[in-house]
């Protein structure tokens, strides 16, 4: 269904464009040639729109949604892997305790190596969309904009929106699902009463998973994806734009 979107967004948006452009734009699109008629303006115009949404906004939609995907992928691993742990009985967990922590330590080092190769791209693309959304913040709190404009900085500023709140919503997945693993670990030391003398090699490894430190993915090792920095987002883009709304006036 997204995919779909992506792929017919752009056609309704191009011929909008076509639609309320003027000569300026159509001149823009055919290089500085003038077209006498109104419907070759509109079909330069709905061309070059297309064009000009298709390979930037689908672009990066479609990379936004692969790494969702991808996240999600690792996130259903980790909930599998809980699950299991929770339906463990203790005779199980006595007997196949250190293959559970194996199992789970091949799952850390895979989302490490996630976290490593997702790093840079992340930083890139949240930097892309934090820019043009500023930008399209700025002209339109700044200048006065046609109809033609209004449009593509709105979806500007939309898809940036979009594409920064999905990627932070699922990479935050990551960490609250290797909570609740550390939960489910402290739940079943509880649970079966293990204290520091009675539990024995058997169930080492319920410790060693409760203590294991929570993995979160980053942009370029700056800035921990989590659900905050959400908060901390808009709350620069309202500072900037009362700082913008206060320069203009003066």
């Amino acid at each position: 269904m997204a995919l779909l979107i992506v792929r017919i967004l752009p056609v309704f948006l191009a011929a909008f464009q076509a639609y309320v452009s003027n000569e300026k734009e159509s001149k823009f699109w055919s290089l500085g040639y003038k077209h006498e008629e109104q419907k070759y303006r509109m079909i330069v115009t709905f061309i070059g729109e297309y064009i000009h949404y298709n390979v930037f906004f689908e672009f990066l939609c479609i990379t936004a949604l692969s790494y969702c995907l991808l996240i999600s992928q690792y996130v259903a691993y980790l909930s599998q892997f809980n699950a299991r742990l929770r339906n463990m009985n203790f005779n199980v967990l006595t007997q196949k305790g250190f293959e559970v922590l194996s199992s789970y330590n091949s799952l850390e080092v895979n989302i490490h190596l996630l976290k490593q190769t997702l790093s840079t791209a992340l930083f890139l693309i949240l930097l892309s969309c934090s820019l043009n959304t500023y930008g399209a913040l700025a002209f339109y709190l700044t200048q006065n904009i046609t109809p033609f404009l209004i449009v593509e900085y709105a979806m500007d500023a939309f898809m940036g929106s979009v594409v920064i709140y999905s990627l932070i919503i699922y990479s935050s997945k990551i960490p609250e699902a290797i909570q609740q693993i550390k939960e489910t670990a402290g739940f079943l030391i509880e649970n079966y009463q293990l204290s520091i003398l009675s539990r024995g090699k058997a169930a080492f490894f319920l410790d060693r998973l409760e203590k294991k430190n929570v993995i979160f993915l980053s942009a370029g090792g700056m800035v921990d994806l989590k659900k905050s920095l959400l908060l901390s987002i808009i709350g620069a883009f309202f500072s900037y734009g009362l700082l913008i709304l206060n320069l203009g006036s003066n």
